[in-house]
This record gives C-alpha cells, sequence and structure tokens, in this order.
C-alpha cells in the first residue's frame, strides 16, 4: 500500500470457460489476463492490490500451493492472472 506505480501493459478479461478449461483450472469470475514486460514483473509479486479502471484487482496467490500465477512468453514478455477482489 506504497504510492502507485504506473505501468504499460496489455489487459483483457479472462472468460470463465477459459478459467476451467485451460491451464488454470479455476472458475472465479472477474480475472483479468495481464501482458507486459520483464522489467515489471516484480511489482506484480510484491502487490497488495493493483487497480485497473476504478476495480481492484489481486494477484493470483490460491492457485498452486501459495505461489502467483505468472507465466513467462517470449521476447521477455510475461502473462500475469489478476482477480477481482471481493
Amino acid at each position: 500500500n506504497l504510492n502507485p506505480l504506473t505501468i504499460k501493459a496489455y489487459v483483457r478479461p479472462v472468460s470463465p470457460e477459459k478459467l476451467v478449461w485451460k491451464q488454470y483450472g479455476l472458475s472465479e469470475m472477474g480475472t483479468l489476463e495481464v501482458l507486459t514486460d520483464a522489467k515489471y514483473v516484480e511489482y506484480f509479486r510484491l502487490a497488495n492490490k493493483i487497480e485497473i479502471d476504478n476495480d481492484v484487482y489481486q494477484v493470483y496467490k490460491e492457485n498452486v500451493g501459495n505461489r502467483v500465477l505468472i507465466t513467462k512468453r517470449p521476447f521477455k514478455l510475461y502473462r500475469i492472472i489478476l482477480r477481482k477482489m471481493k
């Protein structure tokens, strides 16, 4: 809950079907997929909350052994799954 940091990223919603049938195996509603540069990944690992369009999200940590769901992609990009806080 420190000063806000602004980053550049591509953000898109994740459909419930994709959450259930793809690699996530989850059925959460209000989930976002963020595609960003490698230099911003540590911000997501340490963040308590993430605000996008006045909605508050958190990095999904309950997925596998209390780890964040961050996937390395080609060209120094990372895919990060965020879920909406209740």
